[in-house]
């Protein structure tokens, strides 16, 4: 199982550290008389820069940072489904983020519901 914690802390790392730099780089667009939509952005960039640390800690082995990386899963999941954003400049909807809505629930499933490696 720890095989798969490191594989799916490599997948992770990568997907946060893609959604991090384009929240980053669509702030610079957002207006600031827009509070609801700078507060949903700077939550969703702090979001997946947790996501992307917490991934690295993954990788070292703490088991802290399956837990974290399983709510930053969750959280991701829970923002496509209520449409908060799209994923990919697609629609909500989309065969695209209906399968990484998939492999999110799948890779919290694996890191929450680990049998040998008890949570800390």
């Amino acid at each position: 199982m720890k095989t798969a914690h490191k594989i799916l802390g490599i997948l992770w790392m990568a997907i946060c550290g893609y959604f991090f730099a384009t929240l980053v780089q669509g702030a610079y667009e957002l207006h600031p008389d827009r509070l609801d939509t700078v507060a949903i952005n700077l939550f969703f960039v702090l979001l997946y820069l947790a996501g992307a640390v917490t991934s690295f800690y993954l990788l070292i082995g703490a088991r802290w940072a399956r837990v974290v990386l399983s709510i930053v899963a969750l959280l991701t999941v829970t923002a496509s489904m209520m449409g908060l954003f799209a994923f990919f400049n697609s629609l909500p909807f989309s065969f695209v983020g209906i399968a990484f809505d998939i492999f999110a629930l799948a890779s919290a499933g694996v890191l929450l519901f680990a049998r040998r490696y008890a949570v800390a």
